[in-house]
């Protein structure tokens, strides 16, 4: 029988020397002994412990809901009046105003309380935002349905919180924009946007 070490020689190649054919040899056995090593390292993982990396990543990217229910005690601040609503005094202060904040999942329903609910009633035609939550992040919109006019301009009046909470610390800006009839005469409230900013606490929960 041949022996597998010694190479097989093809017609017309030169023969090789002793010398060539022990280094072919050797790096056989390297290659053996190499292949060999590979297969006792390979990692031995098997489906389950796949499968619970996979939950375990899974569940640590997803989190969870970021609760921003309950009763607030809200103070705003009157900042810029690009909309040039009458009786807007730039600076002033309201405290105590009462909003409560009811959450499904990542939807969020906020309820303006006491004057604040009546005075919103009489110049926007409601005191209920509607809007969601994203991460720590507040969104959400009253459309007016209060009509207003100014010369042959009919408008509404919109709002739209934006807020972050921080633990029981709820902070960001009230802004309001007028939805017009386009008319000429509703050259000045076209993109305007009065805006307050706001703070409030709610119970430690």
């Amino acid at each position: 029988m041949p022996d597998k070490n010694v190479p097989i020689r093809h017609e017309g190649e030169p023969l090789a020397s002793g010398r060539d054919t022990e280094r072919a040899s050797a790096a056989r056995g390297d290659e053996r002994r190499f292949a060999r090593a590979r297969r006792l390292w390979r990692p031995r993982v098997r489906a389950p412990a796949i499968l619970a990396l996979g939950l375990a990543l899974l569940c640590a990217a997803c989190g969870g809901t970021t609760n921003v229910a309950g009763e607030y005690s809200i103070s705003l601040t009157n900042r810029d009046n690009g909309c040039a609503f009458a009786d807007w005094e730039v600076g002033k202060t309201s405290t105590g105003i009462p909003v409560s904040i009811t959450q499904d999942g990542s939807a969020l329903t906020a309820t303006v309380g006491g004057l604040a609910a009546t005075f919103l009633d009489l110049w926007l035609g409601g005191h209920t935002y509607q809007g969601g939550l994203s991460g720590s992040s507040l969104e959400l919109r009253l459309y007016g349905s209060r009509s207003r006019s100014q010369g042959n301009c009919a408008y509404t009046i919109n709002s739209t919180i934006e807020a972050e909470i921080d633990g029981d610390v709820l902070t960001g800006t009230i802004s309001y924009t007028a939805a017009t009839n386009d008319n000429p005469d509703c050259a000045a409230l076209e993109g305007c946007v009065s805006r307050q900013d706001f703070n409030g606490t709610r119970p430690p929960r």
